[in-house]
């Protein structure tokens, strides 16, 4: 698949945007949700509490971070891909993963806050089904003979699996993500097999 590019503008913005995310998680670990403010929120990432509302419209945005849907070129070769849905999921997530290059602290921190705060799960949660929908609708556009019903099922299945295997290589120092990717997908392949 072809990697998309980003102007040196772009990767700062989204430079920004990720520091805004972590000093949100971190304050929201160390003092709890409820207090923190979009002010406490710019002095911990070291910017103006105006830049902070260029990036994000209030705290829970900024602790969710940058928007991670696929990108539109990466879903349409997806839904195009001629190896197996499969393989052509797990390639889409690994590319995914490689252009977004999250910090296994982030990740990690991300999941351990959407155990204890409802209103960071909630969002978290809304995430991952926008990232269903658009991996659900090309799994219709890629084959046009599985039904929407059937469509979301499998797209629900593959990004459970993901959501499990990034958790883990999130708390994995020696994990890398190809390691991680490998376990996905044999892990999808043993749900696979038992479905026969």
């Amino acid at each position: 698949m072809k990697k998309c590019t980003l102007s040196l503008r772009e990767r700062r913005r989204n430079q920004t945007a990720e520091e805004i995310q972590r000093a949100t998680l971190r304050l929201v670990e160390s003092i709890g949700y409820e207090h923190v403010t979009a002010e406490l929120i710019a002095t911990e990432a070291g910017l103006s509490v105006r830049t902070f509302f260029n990036y994000y419209p209030n705290k829970l945005a900024a602790a969710v971070g940058p928007e991670i849907l696929f990108p539109d070129d990466a879903i349409a070769h997806f839904a195009t891909g001629k190896g197996t849905l499969l393989d052509d999921a797990a390639q889409l997530l690994k590319d995914h993963m490689s252009d977004r290059s999250p910090e296994k602290s982030t990740i990690e921190i991300i999941f351990r806050l959407a155990d204890k705060v409802p209103e960071l799960a909630r969002a978290f949660m809304d995430c991952s089904t926008a990232l269903i929908r658009q991996l659900s609708s090309a799994i219709i556009e890629r084959n046009q003979a599985i039904d929407p019903v059937t469509a979301d099922l499998i797209a629900r299945v593959i990004m459970l699996g993901f959501s499990a295997v990034i958790g883990a290589w999130s708390t994995d120092k020696d994990m890398t993500i190809d390691g991680a990717m490998e376990i996905f997908i044999d892990q999808l392949r043993a749900v696979a097999t038992a479905f026969g």
